[in-house]
């Protein structure tokens, strides 16, 4: 009899347990596959979180040293950046927290500003960041900030990730039992 899940991951918690998973590109649609392969060429995962698409991206970009940006619940995360970009990132963080508050009335507009600021050096640093984002437009103009911003080397890894899905040969995903 097989496992229900939660029993399969119990038994994956325990030491020395481990499981062996493949991904079959050959078993999805073609819809789902083109959005997962648009995903990992871009660096920009654009589904939310019970997206097939962004989950299985997500896995093939951190298993091979995709840089890439996600959606958190209230902005996305910004990848290390090198230095000559970081200014950039920067401009765009305080456009949209001044249209934010230019906007309208709100509730703690310090705790915003300090958030902000916060991020800010954070980038300038060159550390990954979760930014808050107040606006659809500029989400959006960060992530194609994100994309731009890599090199060709990075574009052209991206790519030959994503022409594995049309190998179609299983992809095997590395789960180990703890992320630190």
């Amino acid at each position: 009899m097989r496992p229900t899940l939660y029993q399969a991951s119990r038994m994956l918690t325990t030491a020395g347990v481990s499981a062996h998973i493949q991904f079959d590109p050959t078993k999805i649609t073609n819809r789902l596959k083109k959005s997962i392969q648009r995903q990992v060429e871009t660096g920009v995962l654009t589904g939310g979180w019970s997206s097939h698409a962004t989950r299985l991206a997500k896995y093939l970009c951190k298993q091979f040293d995709v840089r890439y940006t996600d959606r958190t619940w209230y902005g996305l995360r910004v990848p290390k950046q090198a230095v000559e970009h970081r200014e950039r990132f920067v401009e765009l963080i305080q456009a949209d927290l001044a249209a934010y508050l230019l906007d309208g009335d709100h509730y703690n507009p310090k705790w915003d500003k300090d958030k902000a600021a916060e991020h800010i050096q954070e980038i300038r640093e060159g550390k990954d960041v979760d930014v808050r984002t107040h606006s659809k437009e500029y989400r959006e103009k960060l992530a194609m900030l994100i994309s731009s911003t890599r090199t060709p080397e990075e574009k052209a890894h991206a790519k030959t990730i994503a022409a594995m899905l049309d190998a179609g040969l299983p992809i095997t995903i590395n789960q180990y039992n703890a992320e630190e």
